[in-house]
């Protein structure tokens, strides 16, 4: 009787991880793009951030800038960056903060915050984003994730 009690316990617990890791997997990417996108605003500067793809990280990614492309038009120098960011699990969101250091020179915190799931399959999660930044003059921009510099990229 103990062994038919186990058997089914264990079934029961094995169904309600397999319904789980389904459910993640199966969620709607453009939800939590929406949800992580911000928009900002300073005098003469625009910042956005949105989302990429949140998931497991393989052994072979590694945290960091993944691309960067520099552009520049009459009225704006900017650049548009892609990034990997590491979180404790994939539900996890980004946020980020910009602040001027100097004269041209400004500074871009990129954060993880949990997403409010009350469920997440357990595993070393990485969230892929991708960033705006412009300003009316040439600037320098130091990227951080969660307070740690990364890459220091000029406009021009």
């Amino acid at each position: 009787m103990k062994t038919v009690v186990y058997l089914l316990s264990a079934i029961v617990l094995t169904s309600m991880a397999v319904a789980v890791a389904e459910n993640y997997s199966q969620q709607d990417k453009s939800e939590l793009s929406c949800n992580s996108t911000e928009f900002s605003q300073y005098n003469e500067i625009y910042s956005k951030i949105g989302l990429v793809d949140a998931s497991c990280m393989s052994g072979d990614q590694e945290e960091g800038i993944l691309s960067v492309e520099n552009y520049s038009d009459t009225d704006v120098e900017g650049v548009n960056f892609t990034g990997l960011i590491q979180t404790p699990t994939p539900c996890y969101t980004v946020a980020y903060d910009v602040s001027e250091e100097d004269e041209g020179h400004y500074a871009v915190d990129i954060v993880t915050v949990p997403d409010g799931s009350e469920v997440c399959i357990q595993c070393i999660g990485g969230i892929t984003y991708e960033a705006k930044f412009e300003a009316e003059e040439p600037f320098t921009l130091h990227i951080k994730h969660n307070g740690e510099s990364l890459e220091s990229i000029n406009s021009s």
